[in-house]
């Protein structure tokens, strides 16, 4: 099973600001931060689990450009395969 963190964060890793799984360090303008809220075993073969659910949140921070960068994160995480 893939692990969701690493799944997001090859998603994100084209933004034109920093994402990552903590809140970005710095002074920036823009970044984006996700958690996983919740991860769930969904189906089982042999007693064990073969699909897991997985619930994240992705926080967008942004003074300029907002609808810009949410556009850009939720487009990235689609192609990436995730329910949006």
């Amino acid at each position: 099973m893939r692990d969701i963190n690493e799944v997001i964060k090859a998603a994100l890793d084209g933004l034109p600001c920093p994402a990552s799984g903590e809140p970005a360090a710095g002074d920036y303008e823009q970044y984006v931060t996700w958690y996983e809220l919740i991860s769930t075993p969904q189906r089982y073969a042999s007693n064990e689990a073969r699909k897991v659910m997985h619930l994240a949140q992705v926080s967008i921070y942004s003074r300029p450009h907002y609808g810009l960068l949410l556009l850009a994160v939720i487009s990235a995480l689609r192609r990436a395969g995730l329910y949006v």
